[in-house]
């Protein structure tokens, strides 16, 4: 049974659309200044940056809600597959054979809320599962070591 990613996960994401749009009103100011010493733009480049700035936000907090709903993981005793996308659809099907690794990690928004990312690491690639909480996630590379373990003893 898929498991889905802990309703905080939306806050985060929340908190990560808001400091893009940050990041959109830093370019156009640091634009303008630079424009405003060296060369002269038009008013329309400004425009178009800060239009180009909103309506990526707004689009990013309006994908939230099906963000959430589509992103789900699930581990079993051969594989951990997650499923993610609401306009591209993804499902990626990780064998427990091939896991090196499994690292859990948090950033300063993760850490607000009590949450934690897992990567998946194998030879070739690293997958994520974007936010668990602590608990979880530790249960969870647990489990997955110890599948991996069992599996290269079999082989």
């Amino acid at each position: 049974m898929m498991t889905r990613l802990p309703a905080k996960v939306k806050k985060v994401w929340s908190q990560s659309a808001f400091i893009s749009l940050i990041g959109w009103l830093t370019a156009l100011l640091v634009v303008y200044l630079v424009s405003r010493y060296f060369y002269s733009l038009p008013l329309i480049v400004y425009i178009i940056i800060l239009s180009l700035g909103l309506l990526e936000v707004m689009i990013e907090y309006a994908l939230i809600p099906y963000r959430y709903k589509f992103y789900s993981y699930e581990v079993s005793e051969t594989e951990v597959r997650i499923r993610k996308g609401f306009i591209f659809r993804s499902e990626t099907s990780i064998p427990i054979a091939r896991v090196q690794n499994v690292h859990l990690s948090q950033g300063p928004l993760l850490r607000l809320q009590y949450l934690t990312s897992v990567s998946i690491v194998t030879a070739s690639n690293s997958h994520i599962i974007e936010a668990l909480v602590p608990k979880d996630a530790d249960e969870l590379r647990l489990k997955v070591i110890k599948l991996a373990m069992e599996a290269k003893n079999v082989q």
